[in-house]
């Protein structure tokens, strides 16, 4: 848990700064030598007021397992902060359950799992971790907005 809350907590400086990272997944989090995590590939980043010819057209960017249902559609207005707290609970997912929770066998699939919000089968989650699932992320992004302070309020 306390990966998750580091890692919240660059996210929300980010935000804090007008920066969305659009990718977060466990890939872009490293470990240094001493096991803190780093977010890293802001390749699809993009700050909160500037538009650019990449975020006007309807391509989905991101990693389809990790990403958010506006983000899925190609809806790159929709996409906030909320958008990234969503990816953080991806994230959180997998390493709960030891997959992500939106696995097909190609993007096509995966993005419709993703949209009809059905994460994928897992073995039940421990008792202690039920609280902390994917399925009780908010699905509206204003809704998801405030969780990483929440979270990094709660987790220490």
């Amino acid at each position: 848990m306390e990966l998750i809350a580091k890692v919240a907590r660059t996210v929300h400086y980010a935000h804090e700064h007008g920066i969305l990272h659009r990718d977060i997944k466990p890939g872009n989090i490293l470990l240094d030598a001493k096991g803190e995590p780093h977010l890293t590939d802001f390749g699809l980043a993009r700050l909160v007021e500037s538009e650019s010819s990449v975020t006007q057209t309807l391509d989905v960017l991101g990693t389809p397992s990790y990403m958010a249902p506006e983000q899925a559609v190609g809806n790159n207005a929709a996409v906030s902060s909320a958008t990234d707290v969503y990816g953080l609970g991806a994230v959180l997912y997998q390493l709960l359950t030891g997959q992500p929770p939106f696995a097909g066998g190609t993007t096509y699939e995966t993005i419709k799992l993703l949209l009809g919000y059905r994460a994928a089968a897992t073995a039940p989650l421990k008792s202690e971790n039920r609280s902390r699932s994917l399925n009780n992320l908010p699905q509206v992004p204003r809704e998801r907005s405030k969780a990483p302070v929440l979270f990094c309020s709660r987790a220490g």
